[in-house]
Formats: C-alpha cells, sequence, structure tokens
C-alpha cells in the first residue's frame, strides 16, 4: 500500500510538472529587431527641431526597463573661425513593456552649425523580466524607407545591447 500511494504521488507530481512547463517559451525575454532610423524634416535646416526615430521591426519581449542614450557630434562656426566640436547627450530610461513605442529624440540644430552633416549613435540596452537568448544573430531588416543602420550587438540571460548610427542631412546655404 504504502509503494502504491508513493508511486501515484510521483505520477501526479511529474504530470503537474509537465504541466507547468507548457508554454515556457512564452516566458523567454527577447530584444527588439531593427529597421534602422528615420527623421524629419528633411534636409534638416539651421534653426530646426529635428525627430529622429529609431524603428523597431518587431517589439521586444518581457523587457522591464530599456535605457536609450542618444549621441549627436557636429561642428560649430567659432568667431576667430575655427571649428569646435560639440557633443550633445539625451538618455531616456522607460518600462519597455509598458511603452515598446520606437525611441525617438528631438535634436535642435545650431544656428552656428559649420558642416552639413550630424553623426547621431543609439545605443539601447534592455533588462529582461525573465531570461533571454545568450548570443545573438546582429540582425537588421533591410528597409529602403529608413536611413543609417540599428543592430543588435550581444545579448545575454539578463540584458541585450542593440546600437546604431545615422548622419542627419543639413542644409546649410
Amino acid at each position: 500500500m504504502n509503494k502504491t500511494l508513493t508511486f501515484c504521488a510521483l505520477s501526479i507530481l511529474a504530470f503537474a510538472s509537465v504541466l507547468a512547463s507548457c508554454g515556457d517559451e512564452d516566458q523567454q525575454s527577447y530584444m527588439p529587431t531593427w529597421k534602422g532610423f528615420t527623421y524629419s524634416p528633411q534636409p534638416a535646416e539651421r534653426g530646426d527641431s529635428v525627430k529622429i526615430t529609431a524603428r523597431q521591426n518587431e517589439i521586444g519581449h518581457l523587457i522591464y526597463r530599456a535605457v536609450y542614450n542618444w549621441q549627436a557630434k557636429y561642428y560649430l562656426s567659432t568667431a576667430d573661425g575655427a571649428d569646435s566640436l560639440v557633443t550633445v547627450t539625451h538618455t531616456e530610461d522607460v518600462v519597455y513593456d509598458y511603452d515598446p513605442a520606437d525611441p525617438t529624440w528631438s535634436l535642435y540644430v545650431p544656428l552656428g552649425l559649420r558642416y552639413s552633416d550630424i553623426a547621431v549613435t543609439l545605443t539601447a540596452e534592455y533588462h529582461y523580466s525573465a531570461t533571454g537568448p545568450t548570443g545573438t544573430d546582429g540582425s537588421t531588416i533591410a528597409d529602403p524607407t529608413a536611413e543609417g543602420m540599428m543592430r543588435q550587438r550581444q545579448s545575454s540571460m539578463f540584458q541585450g545591447l542593440s546600437a546604431g548610427s545615422l548622419t542627419v542631412k543639413v542644409r546649410t546655404e
């Protein structure tokens, strides 16, 4: 009788573990995949506010936090006619699962811009709510409507990192 009771208890536990494991594939975190960037207006002019958007191809899953680090570099004319390199940064911290929207940044184009290009980079760090895949395929989707390039760079069990860049063209004449 004792062996039968033990066997029944173990059978029930084994069946329960099989049921509990169903659907585990929905419990894995993963980063978004990317199409690239868009910006407007195109071309930008001195004094414009340019809206830059990193476009996701597919949104991520089970990500509790995303940190977007934007950076722009450009040259300004100085009073003595020399060039002065300027770096502008912007960081945004979001709860990704509640706001999986494409990351955006509004960048002011200064009146004293020296050259017609502004180099913009974005690093996106994703903190997973569940375990994620290790490694990455570096995926980028070719999209003829997108500018620049954004791709997954690395992934661990707990976080993932994507990075990309584009050049904002500015009419300077």
